[in-house]
């Protein structure tokens, strides 16, 4: 390692920021977090970092936050869209017929809703099958009658989700082209980039709640990526937690923010690991 590395922890009520340097040299610090703008949480850790160290070279900085987490919380949701294939309308509304609770909560229990409002689910003519293969070539005219529907309905992030493209995703590729061409700047997730397995319902909802948090979450995490490496020079990399652990680049990250909606709990688990390793206790 030959620059300070910062670690970033962005909470509802605080951010903290640990530093490592090169030679060893630690230092952590709390500052307030800023919900009505969360950036303004980070940046000001790394400005705080920079008054206490003063002029050093920032070689990586890695980030946690809780923003994807709270607004599925809060369901601080915008206008989405969901694309799918002809016949599969309801698949979030039927779900997997799971009940929580012991048997009597079946007469309790209310679904919550959905991601995406059944009027804003649009069906297009095609159809894959599980191998791959083309049974029903996409229909143009369904696919341009969609775009249009989302282009004059005040619709701010939209996901695609057809059937078996984990296997083919050209189907899903091409209506993506034709938004695109029709709607340059809006968010597009794509159930087979995001989340390429077989299982309908649950590639659904993951690729459906990726669209909903990119337009709030991928801007925060872009306008943090560029804010940071204005502040601490071009060549300092990026990266944002992964709810699984590990980190990712932050462009890629803006792109899925689904993957970062527990990076805050997800260090925490990790540093707690690497801290029981080193105090010697094992996983009997």
């Amino acid at each position: 390692m030959s620059g300070w590395r910062l670690a970033i922890d962005s909470g509802g009520t605080f951010t903290d920021l640990v530093a490592v340097g090169p030679d060893g040299r630690e230092l952590a610090l709390k500052v307030p977090s800023v919900p009505a703008d969360p950036v303004m949480g980070p940046m000001n850790a790394i400005e705080a970092a920079l008054l206490e160290l003063g002029d050093v070279r920032v070689e990586d900085v890695a980030h946690g936050t809780t923003v994807g987490l709270n607004a599925l919380l809060q369901r601080r949701f915008p206008r989405v869209a969901l694309i799918v294939t002809r016949g599969f309308r309801n698949v979030l509304e039927i779900a997997r017929h799971t009940v929580p609770g012991q048997w009597g909560a079946i007469y309790s229990w209310v679904k919550p809703p959905r991601v995406v409002p059944l009027e804003w689910i649009i069906e297009i003519d095609e159809r894959v099958d599980a191998d791959g293969a083309v049974i029903e070539p996409l229909g143009a005219k369904s696919v341009a009658a969609a775009v249009e529907r989302i282009a004059t309905g005040q619709i701010e992030t939209a996901a695609i989700c057809l059937l078996h493209s984990y296997r083919n995703p050209r189907h899903e590729q091409a209506v993506a082209s034709a938004l695109r061409a029709r709607l340059p700047a809006m968010p597009l997730s794509l159930s087979s980039e995001i989340m390429p397995e077989f299982r309908e319902y649950e590639r659904m909802a993951t690729t459906a709640t990726n669209a909903v948090l990119t337009p709030l979450v991928g801007r925060y995490l872009a306008q943090f990526g560029a804010q940071a490496q204005a502040r601490l020079g071009s060549a300092t990399r990026v990266f944002v937690m992964r709810s699984a652990g590990g980190v990712v680049a932050v462009d890629e990250a803006a792109r899925q923010p689904l993957r970062t909606a527990l990076s805050g709990p997800a260090g925490g688990v990790l540093g707690m690991s690497r801290l029981a390793l080193e105090a010697g206790h094992r996983r009997p």
